[in-house]
This record gives C-alpha cells, sequence and structure tokens, in this order.
C-alpha cells in the first residue's frame, strides 16, 4: 500500500488491485483501514483502483461516494452455490457462510449442538 500511496500522492496515474488488503487484523481495524482507504483513493483524483473486499458494510456505506464504483460477482443460490463469474453492478446480498455449512450438512448439525 505504501508504493501504491506514495505514487497516487506523487500525482501519478496507477492501476492497482487489492485483494482484502488488511486480512489478518481484527474486523474493526479491517474496516477502518478498508473505509480510509477507499475514501483517500477515491478522492485522489488520479488511478484506478480495484479493492475486493469481503466487507460488504464498507462497500454499502461508500457505494454512493464520489469516486466509487461497486461490483459484485453472481452468484445462484441453489442446493449448490453456482458462480458465473461475471461482475454485476451493486452490492452482494448474498451471505454464503450458511449456505456453505448447510451445503456440506454440517449446518444443522452445527445448529443441534448450539441449542437452537
Amino acid at each position: 500500500m505504501r508504493k501504491i500511496v506514495d505514487a497516487v500522492d506523487r500525482g501519478d496515474a496507477v492501476l492497482a488491485i487489492c485483494d482484502e488488503v488488511f486480512r489478518g487484523t481484527n474486523i474493526n481495524d479491517a474496516t477502518d483501514a478498508t473505509q480510509l482507504l477507499v475514501d483517500g483513493l477515491a478522492r485522489a483524483g488520479v488511478g484506478t483502483f480495484v479493492i475486493a473486499s469481503h466487507l460488504a458494510h464498507v462497500a454499502e456505506s461508500r457505494a454512493l461516494s464520489v469516486g466509487v464504483a461497486c461490483w459484485c460477482m453472481e452468484v445462484e443460490l441453489g442446493d449448490v452455490p453456482r458462480f458465473s463469474y461475471r461482475a454485476r453492478r451493486g452490492v452482494s446480498d448474498v451471505h454464503l457462510g450458511m449456505v456453505l455449512l448447510d451445503a456440506e450438512g454440517v449446518g444443522p448439525v452445527l445448529r443441534r449442538m448450539a441449542g437452537q
């Protein structure tokens, strides 16, 4: 990130593709850092930045910001999720964690164990 931010700060045109930049940090730190990253780069005036993140609430809170466009991967839910590998405009509202647990047959077992 340092090289990207330094280049943008100099006014260089930058193309950067970043995936889960702050993974390994706690969710609060990752959220704050990702929000600052998006806000700063969106206002930089130069460059194109693709920032992939599973922090949907960051995307939702920034979706209408100037300089920000949100895209997500299309997925068709059924017994097993099917990915089209096509991007569509917007923020995904699909919650795959529980779907994947259920698809593997462990969701019901875990719910029983948790007393749900």
